[in-house]
């Protein structure tokens, strides 16, 4: 008599169990390796944008960047890596690149307004217009904001 071959009911209902497993354990620490890129990159935008506004400065010799957000972002165009105002993309501000200019030394986040960024003139700070904490480490109090 010839035998079939082939895998039992058993044999694959144990496979898909270890596979199971494997993902429950997986799943989790590829979350928390996503929200740590996430979070990466935004700093890595923002140090980029910080060494534009002080390469603006030292270049022009006038002082730090004025003006409204389109005007902002022609005197910053030049001075981007990639020619190009980066937009932000955490904290619940998805794809935006407008900037908030506000008057005091140390830009304030604004709820009310949709801009991504906030930028003092005056000082040249610019921060995330978000105080959502890091996605990467929820509870820790660290928010965009303070990047």
């Amino acid at each position: 008599m010839l035998r079939k071959r082939g895998f039992t009911l058993l044999e694959l209902v144990v496979a898909v169990l270890i596979l199971g497993i494997i993902a429950a354990v997986a799943a989790p620490k590829l979350l928390v390796n996503t929200s740590d890129a996430a979070d990466s990159a935004i700093a890595h935008t923002l140090s980029t944008l910080r060494d534009a506004i002080e390469m603006y400065r030292a270049q022009t010799m006038t002082g730090y960047p004025r003006g409204t957000s389109d005007e902002i972002h022609t005197k910053l165009d030049p001075y981007m890596r990639s020619s190009i105002f980066p937009p932000v993309n955490v904290g619940g501000i998805q794809n935006n690149n407008e900037v908030l200019v506000d008057s005091d030394d140390v830009p304030t986040v604004s709820a009310s307004s949709s801009a991504g960024w906030v930028y003092s003139p005056s000082s040249g700070e610019v921060r995330i217009n978000s105080d959502s904490e890091l996605a990467s480490q929820p509870g820790s109090g660290i928010r965009y904001s303070d990047l």
